[in-house]
């Protein structure tokens, strides 16, 4: 089965509409994902922002499933977070593509980074294309922008990963800015 949630495309509209999710500072999910295996869920044409994800094993989307599951997350922009925006268990095939990752802060405690895999090796594909990092780990603690894929057949391409702001006090430089297996990372530009 597949499940879709996304904004106006300009279908019904005549425009394309960028719907806003707002966590108010205190939410830490917009969704958490159980499902069974084959299940696959597209997520599109949203804006997630104010979202508190603090400690470990969690994220706006929350993928928590070591079933076999297929995420896409197509046309989404991240702003102004704290902790995972993709928090995702071993096993789950994951396609981002054009999304924005901005203004991006790390928890107080817990697995830093803005899409982090949990339990284990993730043994199936994953995709980043055309997206943009940046300002990515603005408090004390390092982060990380794609974190323990381990064994995981990985393509990150075409993507910006742009510096942060310097003017942020106590800041530190990310840890990694891709902790992964073998894969290719080719075409981004990184500055």
């Amino acid at each position: 089965t597949t499940f879709t949630i996304k904004g106006d495309d300009g279908t019904y509209s005549g425009s394309k509409q960028l719907p806003t999710i707002d966590g108010e500072n205190t939410a830490e999910h917009f969704m958490y994902v159980r499902g069974t295996a084959g299940d696959g869920w597209t997520i599109e044409n949203l804006k997630f922002t104010n979202f508190l994800v603090d400690g470990s094993g969690i994220g706006i989307i929350r993928y928590g499933t070591t079933l076999t599951q297929t995420l896409t997350v197509n046309d989404c922009i991240f702003d102004n977070n704290v902790g995972r925006c993709l928090g995702l268990d071993h096993d789950t095939t994951l396609n981002v593509n054009r999304c924005q990752f901005t203004n991006h802060e790390d928890p107080s405690s817990g697995n830093t980074g803005v899409i982090v895999f949990d339990g284990g090796s993730n043994t199936n594909v994953v995709t980043i294309v055309n997206c943009l990092f940046s300002n990515i780990g603005t408090k004390n603690i390092a982060s990380r922008i794609v974190a323990t894929l381990n064994n995981a057949s990985s393509k990150i391409e075409h993507c910006t990963i742009a510096k942060r702001d310097s003017s942020v006090a106590s800041a530190n430089a990310p840890t990694y800015l891709f902790d992964i297996g073998p894969g290719n990372f080719q075409y981004n530009i990184v500055y």
